[in-house]
């Protein structure tokens, strides 16, 4: 497991997310991460009060850029219900994803309140006043899997058609039944 990429905290997480956040010597690292690590995925384990952060990437599909296209002209594009997680990553870009590639569990629509620019949300590193983030949670008694490597933010939450982004997670996630799990996506209009 590539541990430069997973941060293990223990105790109550947000406080101290809170206070790393602040902290004037890891805030130059925050904000390089918050430009090239968009996803942040966090699992709580209630049993050994710790919480496990991985950082990861995603892109936008050709789907997306055709979404966030329409919203910007005053369209209606499609309807974005939630996320997906899974296995298989098959790397790649993922523009013309429309799922993940093996499914597991059950899709969660798109939490209360999101998607939302300037996150307040002290767990969402990667949140951004010109950011828009999505925030989808997973209850201890759902997706309680091993090897999720990957996720997707979809039109629907059993059979999907298109996807908004496609994101790889890495190092994978185990979820068990004592631990909660959270997904942050965040995406800036970056030209490209």
């Amino acid at each position: 497991m590539d541990q430069s990429r997973v941060i293990v905290i223990r105790g109550d997480a947000r406080e101290l997310l809170r206070q790393l956040t602040e902290a004037f010597v890891l805030r130059d690292t925050i904000d390089k991460l918050r430009l090239t690590e968009n996803v942040c995925v966090l699992v709580q384990d209630h049993e050994k009060d710790e919480t496990h952060l991985r950082m990861c990437h995603n892109i936008v599909t050709d789907e997306g850029d055709k979404y966030y296209a329409q919203l910007g002209a005053g369209e209606v594009p499609f309807t974005v219900l939630g996320m997906r997680l899974g296995s298989n990553w098959a790397g790649g870009t993922g523009k013309a994803k429309t799922d993940v590639n093996t499914f597991f569990g059950v899709g969660k629509g798109v939490s209360s309140g999101y998607p939302k620019t300037n996150d307040p949300d002290p767990s969402n590193t990667g949140a951004l006043v010109d950011a828009t983030s999505w925030k989808s949670d997973w209850a201890t008694s759902e997706n309680n899997s091993t090897a999720m490597d990957e996720g997707a933010i979809v039109d629907h939450l059993t059979t999907p058609t298109v996807a908004l982004t496609h994101f790889q997670i890495t190092p994978s996630v185990t979820k068990t039944s004592a631990q909660t799990l959270a997904v942050f996506v965040n995406h800036r209009a970056n030209g490209v």
